[in-house]
């Protein structure tokens, strides 16, 4: 669907990307239609929880490492907030 569709969003992307990497994770996509829409993630039986903590986990640190870049280069262009 986020290729035929072009109905994803970068965030849905990279979670997905960070789910499929986790070594009790069988599968993850894209769901719904809503541009951005839901992921499913299919994970072994008992692996749930600490799968979950870990996705979140390094979903927040990305979005923290990129708002770090997206700061410095600001400051590069002299954009300050």
């Amino acid at each position: 669907m986020r290729d035929d569709y072009e109905v994803s969003v970068a965030e849905i992307d990279r979670l997905v990307e960070i789910a499929r990497a986790e070594p009790h994770v069988y599968g993850a996509r894209l769901t719904g239609g809503g541009f951005g829409g839901s992921i499913v993630v299919l994970v072994e039986s008992g692996h749930k929880d600490q799968t979950y903590k870990n996705i979140l986990s390094k979903f927040l640190q990305g979005n923290k490492e990129d708002n770090k870049q997206d700061k410095k280069q600001d400051n590069k262009q002299g954009n300050k907030l």
